[in-house]
């Protein structure tokens, strides 16, 4: 495998993400429900880091968001300064 390899993967990631996000604009989760639920019907098995990588790489684009709370787990979901 080359080193671009899991850079591409990530990318390939962060679109479906995206894509999945601009069909439901109103979706949240974790990152084990994206992981199962958004990207597994295209991508198989992805590992956790990859996910987690591809939702960085989002959010440094402020195209998704982060919510912490004390009650529940980390989910993301659409920023809404995201670009329709």
């Amino acid at each position: 495998m080359d080193s671009e390899t899991p850079d591409a993967e990530v990318r390939a990631v962060a679109t479906a993400i995206w894509r999945y996000l601009t069909d439901h604009p109103h979706a949240a989760d974790t990152v084990q429900g994206i992981q199962r639920w958004w990207l597994l019907p295209n991508f198989g098995e992805l590992p956790l880091t990859t996910v987690e990588a591809a939702l960085a790489k989002l959010e440094d684009e402020g195209a998704v968001r982060r919510v912490e709370s004390d009650w529940a787990p980390v989910t993301w979901m659409r920023s809404t300064n995201a670009a329709c």
